[in-house]
């Protein structure tokens, strides 16, 4: 009786991602032929069970639910509130993943910057340096997925050193 109840539990949870993914590949279908269809950011390294993945440039939670099966702790991390928006939306109550809303920049200020996917609305954010993000996680970073739009220079030129010594494994986009 419990194995049948664990069973359709993970059945239920199963058809909640398919149906999530569903709705997720119409809400913006570029973005989810690039992380599902295209494997954009795993080509060379692969997110595994149990992975800690901060997500730099996170936008509406793509790369989040291709993993969420696997038992990941999820930090995602983006500029844009109306990306945090979506992201939260197509979450639709699942409350695993942490997500900030800043800007990675090289110090604590308040920036204004246009959206990519919503218009080139302008946005205002709170900065995060690299440094800073490190201190709050405390720990080592299994996977470091990055697009965040020019701003990478912030943890792989100034800060190459504590980069190398916390990430594992990385993957990401260069502008």
């Amino acid at each position: 009786e419990m194995v049948k109840e664990k069973i359709d539990v993970l059945i239920n949870d199963s058809n909640k991602i398919d149906n999530r993914l569903e709705k997720m590949k119409n809400f913006d279908p570029f973005t989810y032929k690039e992380i599902f269809e295209w494997n954009q950011y795993e080509k060379y390294v692969q997110v595994d069970n149990n992975d800690f993945i901060l997500d730099l440039g996170c936008s509406k939670g793509y790369f989040y639910f291709k993993h969420a099966d696997k038992n990941i702790n999820y930090l995602g991390v983006d500029g844009s509130v109306d990306c945090i928006q979506d992201f939260l939306i197509n979450l639709n109550g699942d409350d695993r993943p942490k997500l900030i809303n800043a800007v990675l920049d090289k110090s604590k200020n308040i920036l204004n910057f246009e959206s990519m996917f919503h218009d080139n609305r302008v946005n205002r954010s709170l900065s995060i340096t690299f440094e800073d993000l490190i201190f709050m996680i405390n720990r080592k970073i299994d996977f470091l997925k990055f697009d965040v739009e020019g701003y990478e220079k912030y943890f792989l030129y100034e800060n190459l050193d504590l980069f190398k010594k916390h990430v594992k494994k990385f993957t990401g986009e260069f502008h």
